[in-house]
This record gives structure tokens, C-alpha cells and sequence, in this order.
């Protein structure tokens, strides 16, 4: 199931907006991954009460160890059991119905009843990476704050399984202070012996601490994760038990964007490999599309691009970066003065033509070319010189190297025949792309060219 037919179902539900009171769920997953929970309520896929689901449908038990969607981190997902039939746990909701966790189900065709005791497994890996991202992320909100002594200063959050994503308000020297927190966390926090103290404690007391966001409502007590010396904040998600846990932390990126400074972080090595394999080959590729097109322009032009090191701290990504911008820029201003070489050349050139008489008042000029260097966006000011230049003229242009055409009446003519009207009744026929208006068309074709032309030479009103 994707996230758009997760999205509809939930949506779904939301509009039956039935008149149902359950119970508040007991979350029992801090601690424990697997737990036997009673079915309280069922809704099938439409949103409507039943007294039974087979398929998919959203469930409601009295207590689970299925962590649902809040404070950025991601709803679990995992299985239900019912006599040795396994049922997929898609994603939560808690809001729907306030703190009623409802979990999107498939039953794959066993029959769910009320009441039922079904055996509840979340993914545990999955939960794992979450876990350490979520952890990890408090270590990098409250590490800025205390370099910046700010305890406003970080804002939203995403958890995610691979990654993390959080949001801080701009200052002036914010990368230094990001590559500064991520410092400490690397030498100081993760793989060392810090362990979790968690804290039930009254609202008035959080808000001495200074860790309530101005914004946000809360019970009268609240839960309270602590990491001494590393991180104190007041918290719904799960956590690692010690930081000893966390064997890796890296930067991905940091980007500004609407004021904010956005930094994308992990606890996955694997995934942080992957990621910074992928964003090396993408500079790759991008520079070999950059020396592509040049020679595009001029076909003796060489470049080697340079053999980089796939990066692993975003240190290295950052230094490697600047490297690749100043190459970037100087294909870019070679590419700039090619193109204007190429252009020059162009307009200077004589194209040979075939003149038809298709009327007394019509003639046509033929140009015919094969030529990979002369696309149709460098030759088409020549064309429109044609085109103001000739009177009563059909303007034929392919390039048959590159399979693309230009065809135009000059602007003086006395024709009422329309181009693209001809275009779009043939283009299936003769395996033509493209479109234009009653006095020009520019298309692509896949084949040969000839049959079209010819086509359009006996239709011409003569």
C-alpha cells in the first residue's frame, strides 16, 4: 500500500466523522516490541463502524506497542495475529479520535471481530533506526540551543527510518554552529554511557526547565526524557536506552530556505553511504551532461572530469562541493562562448535550397541539412530571418542528423492553408511530434521524413 492510498483511507475515515466514544489507548511500547491487545472498535475501509473486518480497515485496541505519528517521528508499522494468521499493520493515527490509536489494517481475508485478542509485533528494525534518529535528534536540537543559549531556537521535526530532518531559526554563522554541534555529538554523546532517565513530571515544572514550546498544549504531567549532561526535553516518542547505543551520527546537509535553516542527519551508516554515493554521481553526471553539450558545440573540445572520492563527513562533502562549483562554472562560460562561436558560424552559413512552385502565388524553399551540431534552437533566428525576408514562401527545414523540422509561411503570404491543422491530422500516421500554429510548425519525427513532406506538397492548394 502507498502513501496516497494511506492518505485516501485516513481521509475517508475522517469524513464519516461517526459519533463513536472509545476509550483512550494505553501505549505499551516503550518498553516492549510485542503485546495481546482486545479489539474495541472496527471500521472498514469506507469509514464506517462494523462489528467485523475482512480487509482492509482500521482497528482499535485498549492498549498497543504501536507507536503512532507525533513529534515528527513516524507512525510503526508491523503485524497482528490471529491464530497464526499474520494481519499487515500499514501506519497509526491518534488524532482522528483524540489519543484513540487506530491502526490501518489488511486482514488478508481473516475475519476480525470485536473483542477479538489479537498478538501485536511491530518491526522492530524499522522501529530501531527510528528510534536512533529520534534520539539523535534531540542531541542536535539541544546542542545548538546550549552553543546558542536559545532554547527557542530549533523548530520542527521529521523522523524518519533512513534519516532525520530538523528546522532551526536562521543566524548568521549557522553552518559553524551546526558543524560545532556535530562535533561535540561525535566526540562527546554517542557511543558513551549515557543512559535514559525518563520523568513524569507536572507542566509547571517543565516550564521551569524552559523545555515547553509556547505553542503546544499539554497534559498536567508530562513525559520527560533525559539524557545527563546531553539532552533534557519533554517527549511522547521512543528513545534508545543509552546513548551507547548510537554508534554513528553524520550531517548529510544543511540548506537555507524560508528563514530556516534545514539539516538533514543520520544515525544509518549504510543509508549515509548510500546517500553520499548517490550525491557524488549525481555531480558526475551532471558535469558529463555539461562536457556533452559542449562538444555538442564543438566536437574537439576534451575534459576529463576528475576522479572524486565518494565524501563520508559532510566536511568533506562541503570541500569536494566547492571544487565541483568552480569546474561547473568554468564548462558554463565555455559552454557560453561555444554557443556564441556556433551562432556566429550559423548565421554566416548559405544553405543551399530546392525552390518548388506550387502556385502562382506560393513557392517553396526546401533545406534539407545533416548536421548534429545545428540544433533548432541555434538555427531558428536564421529561419525567422527567412521568414521576414520572403514573400508568398513555404520555409522547409530538417535537419535529418537530428530528426527535427521547421516549417513556416514567410510573413508575407497569401495563403489561408493551416500548418498545424495539417500537423495534427497526420502527425499519428506518419510517427510526427509536435505543434505550432496556422502559419508554423516545429516537430520531431522517428523514421523518415520524406512522405510527410511530400504529403503536405500535394494537399498545399495549388
Amino acid at each position: 500500500m502507498n502513501n496516497e492510498q494511506i492518505e485516501l483511507l485516513w481521509t475517508n475515515l475522517k469524513k464519516q466523522d461517526n459519533k463513536v466514544t472509545l476509550p483512550l489507548t494505553k501505549f505499551h511500547g516503550y518498553q516492549q516490541t510485542t503485546d495481546n491487545g482486545t479489539v474495541l472498535a472496527l471500521f472498514n475501509e469506507t469509514g464506517h463502524p462494523v462489528e467485523q473486518l475482512n480487509g482492509v480497515g482500521f482497528i482499535a485496541f485498549d492498549h498497543t506497542v504501536f507507536y503512532a505519528l507525533g513529534g515528527g517521528q513516524i507512525s510503526d508499522t508491523g503485524v497482528l495475529i490471529k491464530d497464526n494468521n499474520k494481519i499487515i499493520v500499514f501506519d497509526l493515527n491518534k488524532q482522528i479520535y483524540q489519543k484513540v490509536y487506530l491502526h490501518l489494517v489488511d486482514t488478508q481475508g481473516t475475519t476480525v471481530r470485536l473483542n477479538d485478542m489479537l498478538e501485536q509485533k511491530i518491526d522492530e528494525e524499522r522501529r530501531i533506526k527510528l528510534t536512533k534518529n529520534h534520539t539523535a535528534q534531540h542531541l542536535l536540537s539541544y546542542t545548538i540551543e546550549q552553543i546558542l543559549n536559545d532554547g527557542e531556537i530549533t523548530d520542527s521535526v521529521q523522523i524518519k527510518i533512513d534519516y532525520a530532518l530538523l528546522a532551526m531559526n536562521r543566524v548568521d554563522n549557522w553552518l559553524d554552529i551546526v558543524l560545532t554541534a556535530r562535533h561535540k555529538i561525535v566526540t562527546d554523546l554517542i557511543n558513551h554511557n549515557i543512559a535514559k532517565i525518563e520523568h513524569q513530571m507536572p507542566l509547571a515544572k517543565a516550564v521551569e526547565l524552559k523545555i515547553v514550546h509556547p505553542n503546544f498544549e499539554y497534559d498536567p504531567i508530562v513525559r520527560v526524557v533525559e539524557f545527563p549532561t546531553a539532552t533534557i526535553d519533554l517527549c511522547g516518542g521512543t528513545h534508545v536506552n543509552n546513548l551507547q547505543e548510537i554508534n554513528f551520527f553524520e550531517i548529510w546537509d544543511c540548506w537555507v530556505d524560508k528563514k530556516k535553516v534545514r539539516i538533514q542527519f543520520s544515525t544509518n551508516k549504510t543509508a549515509t553511504e548510500a546517500y553520499f554515493t548517490d550525491w557524488i554521481n549525481q555531480k558526475r553526471t551532471a558535469l558529463e551532461q555539461s562536457v556533452k553539450k559542449i562538444k555538442g558545440y564543438d566536437p574537439t573540445f576534451t575534459f576529463v572530469i576528475p576522479d572524486f572520492l565518494v565524501p563520508t563527513t559532510l566536511i568533506e562533502k562541503n570541500k569536494l562541493n566547492l571544487e565541483i562549483e568552480k569546474l561547473e562554472k568554468e564548462l558554463n562560460e565555455t559552454a557560453k562562448a561555444k554557443y556564441k562561436i556556433l551562432l556566429q558560424t550559423i548565421d554566416e552559413i548559405t544553405f543551399p535550397f530546392k525552390a518548388i512552385t506550387v502556385n502562382h502565388n506560393l513557392t517553396t524553399h526546401e533545406i534539407m541539412i545533416n548536421d548534429e551540431k545545428i540544433t533548432l534552437e541555434l538555427v531558428r533566428n536564421k529561419l525567422n530571418k527567412y521568414v521576414q525576408e520572403y514573400q508568398n514562401t513555404l520555409i522547409i527545414f530538417v535537419n535529418t542528423a537530428l530528426k527535427y523540422g521547421f516549417i513556416s509561411f514567410s510573413k508575407k503570404n497569401e495563403t489561408e492553408f493551416n500548418l498545424n491543422n495539417f500537423l495534427q491530422t497526420n502527425k499519428a500516421h506518419f510517427s510526427i511530434v509536435g505543434g505550432g500554429t496556422p502559419f508554423f510548425i516545429s516537430f520531431t519525427y522517428q523514421n523518415e521524413i520524406n512522405a510527410f513532406l511530400e504529403h503536405l506538397l500535394t494537399t498545399l492548394p495549388k
